[in-house]
This record gives structure tokens, sequence and C-alpha cells, in this order.
């Protein structure tokens, strides 16, 4: 259900509780403890200082992915959390390319998260078909451990559009239309959840509400 969701991510998680959660899911010090640890910690120095259009911290937004992977879905495998945890790394922060988180955190986390990386597709001049040709990878072409972040991310992504203006959540609503909820189909993952998050969306609705750390608060 989207409200346990939505539950979930406006309960403050400082460090404490976020590995009380991985506890639950690796014993502490075990290597796949010790993987989602290394994870964390590359994602909060390559995300130092970096705030989404949302406005919220960009570290905040790789926890949450992170949450709903392992307290929503249920996923305790700890490469699929690390590629959470550092899913845009590559992308968003020159100094942690692929072969950076390969070499920190494995082949396994970095084949993860490559998948989701748009720089792949940087060879390509328009930014229209790098867009599409990205989005027809995941979805054709991408196997399930990509979608279990990736659906998360997603989910996270149109659950903070709060400094979006409605063009822009227009677009952001047609793209997961056209190929996020074709992937959740797939795969069956937070069908209905990206559903309910998009019905709200096209009413003018957010259902979370932006956080008082956000750099908004700062603007207004």
């Amino acid at each position: 259900m989207l409200s346990y969701i939505i539950e979930l991510l406006g309960t403050p998680c400082d460090r404490d509780r976020f590995f009380a959660y991985v506890r639950a899911c690796t014993a502490e010090g075990s290597p796949g403890y010790r993987l989602v640890s290394d994870s964390y910690n590359v994602s909060k120095d390559a995300h130092h200082g970096q705030f989404r259009d949302s406005g919220e911290r960009y570290f905040d937004h790789a926890k949450a992915v992170a949450l709903i992977m392992m307290v929503y879905l249920r996923i305790r495998e700890p490469n699929a959390l690390a590629a959470g945890l550092t899913h845009d790394c590559p992308e968003d922060c020159k100094r942690f390319p692929v072969s950076r988180i390969r070499q920190e955190l494995g082949n396994e986390v970095a084949y993860r998260v490559d998948w989701g990386n748009k720089r792949r597709f940087d060879h390509i001049p328009s930014k229209e078909e790098r867009l599409r040709r990205y989005h027809m990878s995941l979805l054709f072409d991408a196997p399930r451990e990509v979608a279990e972040w990736k659906l998360p991310d997603r989910l996270h992504n149109i659950l903070t559009l709060w400094l979006w203006t409605p063009e822009e959540i227009a677009r952001k609503v047609r793209e997961t239309e056209d190929f996020y909820l074709p992937l959740a189909e797939k795969h069956g993952i937070l069908i209905h959840e990206l559903e309910e998050a998009l019905a709200a969306l096209k009413r003018g609705e957010h259902l979370l509400p932006p956080p008082p750390n956000g750099r908004q608060l700062v603007q207004s």
C-alpha cells in the first residue's frame, strides 16, 4: 500500500534507524552488512552538498530508495541494497564513475548501477533520442535486479515533485505511464503504488509532504 510507503518516508531516518533495518536483513559484521555500510558511506560522500530538483538532499533520495526496497519490498540481498544506495553516483557525481563503484563495491553492484546510468547513451547527439533509448533499454533488456531499484527510484521521484511546474509534472507522468508502468507490470513490482501516485499527481496532489531540511524552505 502506498500509504505505508508515505508513512515510512515521512518518518525521520538517521543512520542508526537505517542500520536497524539493515540488521533485519543481514547480521551486523557480516560481509553483506559491510557492503551495505560501505555503499551508504560512498553515497553520502558522493552526494555531499548536492540537492535534487525537488529541493531535498540527494543522499536522502538514495536512502529513500533503499528503504522502499528493504522495508516495503522486503528485498534483503546486500548487492541489491548497495545498488539502491549508489544508483545515482555515476550519473551525477563525476568523482564516482562506474569504474570506482566497481573498485569499491564490487562487480555485481557496478553491473546493476550501470544499467540505470544515462551516461551510457551520451554518444547519441539528440537528448530526446538518448532518453528514448535509455527507457527502451530498461523496459526490454534490463534484468529484474535492475527493476528492483529502478522502480522504487521512479516511485520516489514522482512523490517528490514539489517544486515542478504543472507542465513538467505532466511530462513526468507521461514518461512513467509509457515506460515505468510497463516495467512494473513486467516484473510485478510496485504496480499499484505507481498507479496511485500518478492518479494523485493528475489531481494536483502531492501525497508526500516536503522535507523540513529541503532547499525549498530556504527559497520560500
